[in-house]
């Protein structure tokens, strides 16, 4: 009786081996878990409210499928309104919406290629309502909601080159309530990437976080100005506010553009009442216009506090201070 070599033993192994192995990369394919799929894309063609192709088909399309999906606008170049006739679905799966349509928007001012009219959404309708986790909103005009412009009730979503609370044209169309209301931890609003930040003007306020919530950024934005920096269409109350138990909160920052410009509000710029301590409002022009070269003053404070103890008001790195100029009070 003959014995394979040793030679022809290995050759045997590695043929039974590969085989294995192909064996098992097939039937790891045939039987993948259903429930892991890679992101959907969903595209908004007209400005319809409902039905194939609207932005509110879009998002109920979005949300019963799980994981991250991606909303995408093709409606041309031109600026185009789309107005609801109700409040629109709440994102309850995250969901990157970017209504650029493939333009760029990597400085201010932010050049949106959508405006959302709330006039006609019912009461209380806030322009986005976000109840899923890192989901961003980019590329927007978002105007005469009820409600907020946009009601964050999620963590680590981004919000970045919309215009809330100002028409295409710069004229004042404000949302009722808050431009931007965070209720969420390690939200960023401003920019992201290669995109820029936001102009929120003309709402009740501008941007608010309460509640005891953490980590939130505020970068790069225009905040009570006109859509260029360099007039009034203030808020009606504060520009930021950062109230009730909010911690770790960073308005600003020590590079240019972190920096936001927080004027023209018809109450104080920033306010800290019966906060949680270790936030930071830092490089930002306060009461000036966004060259810094004059006044765009808050009627109020610059900055106020109430109850508030152990945060930071510039900084010790270099372009962590603030110019705070011509505010009345």
């Amino acid at each position: 009786m003959s014995f394979p070599s040793p030679l022809q033993l290995r050759q045997t192994n590695l043929r039974w081996y590969c085989r294995s192995a192909l064996l098992v990369v097939f039937l790891s394919v045939l039987f993948w878990p259903t429930g892991v799929a890679q992101a959907a894309t969903f595209t908004v063609t007209n400005t319809n409210d409902s039905g194939s192709g609207s932005l509110r088909q879009a998002i109920l399309d979005a949300n019963a499928r799980s994981g991250v999906d991606v909303i995408l606008f093709n409606l041309g170049s031109s600026v185009q309104t789309i107005r609801p006739n109700s409040a629109l679905p709440t994102i309850t799966d995250t969901v990157e919406i970017n209504a650029l349509g493939g333009s760029t928007c990597a400085t201010m001012p932010p050049q949106p290629r959508v405006l959302l009219d709330g006039s006609g959404a019912g009461n209380g309708a806030s322009g986005f309502r976000i109840n899923a986790n890192t989901s961003r909103i980019v590329g927007f005009y978002i105007t005469k909601f009820s409600g907020d412009g946009i009601t964050i009730n999620a963590n680590g979503v981004g919000v970045a080159c919309n215009v809330i609370g100002l028409n295409n044209n710069g004229t004042a169309a404000g949302n009722i309530n808050y431009g931007i209301k965070i209720g969420g931890n390690n939200t960023i609003i401003g920019w992201l990437g290669s995109l820029t930040g936001n102009v929120v003007s003309d709402n009740s306020f501008g941007i608010v976080i309460e509640d005891a919530f953490s980590g939130n950024v505020i970068r790069g934005n225009f905040i009570g100005t006109t859509i260029d920096g360099s007039g009034d269409r203030g808020n009606k109350n504060a520009g930021v506010g950062i109230a009730f138990g909010a911690t770790g909160t960073t308005v600003g920052g020590s590079i240019t553009a972190d920096r936001n410009v927080i004027s023209g509000n018809d109450t104080e710029g920033v306010y800290l009442i019966s906060d949680g301590g270790n936030n930071q409002v830092s490089g930002n022009f306060i009461g000036l216009n966004a060259a810094g070269t004059s006044g765009i003053p808050n009627t109020l404070n610059g900055i106020f506090f109430e109850d508030s103890d152990n945060n930071t008001i510039g900084g010790t790195r270099s372009g962590e201070g603030n110019r705070i100029a011509f505010n009345r009070e």
